[in-house]
């Protein structure tokens, strides 16, 4: 029953359209958007549903944005820490589907955790 319950509000999140939002700020397009993200897992049987919220720009050819990630089913707990640190990426198309990046995160003290820089290819 459980899982019946469980599974059902993951359908029901996934089906509504959500969409980002695109502002022209200065010649420069500022985009602002969320994802939630409800799962299930059945060898463990864990549920989770997180919040992604992020904000990007991209100027000059290059594309920056910072993410932010929230437990939603931890909102209700005492002491529950909402900040939890983001997520900063820059990245720069070489050519199409060809794209460098570099992103690190941050702890909710600011201290950065690993580098990673990488070249991804699309197709």
């Amino acid at each position: 029953m459980k899982t019946t319950i469980l599974a059902a509000a993951m359908f029901t999140l996934a089906s509504g359209a959500v969409s980002a939002a695109a502002i022209d700020v200065a010649g420069q397009t500022l985009s602002i958007g969320g994802e939630v993200d409800a799962n299930y897992t059945t060898g463990t049987e864990v549920f989770a549903m997180d919040f992604t919220q992020s904000v990007g720009v991209e100027a000059w050819g290059v594309d920056f944005s910072v993410e932010h990630e929230l437990d939603l089913l931890k909102l209700n707990e005492t002491g529950f820490d909402y900040f939890n640190g983001v997520a900063l990426e820059a990245g720069y198309t070489l050519a199409p589907g060809l794209r460098t990046y570099g992103k690190v995160g941050m702890d909710n003290d600011f201290d950065f955790g690993d580098i990673t820089v990488g070249t991804a290819f699309a197709f």
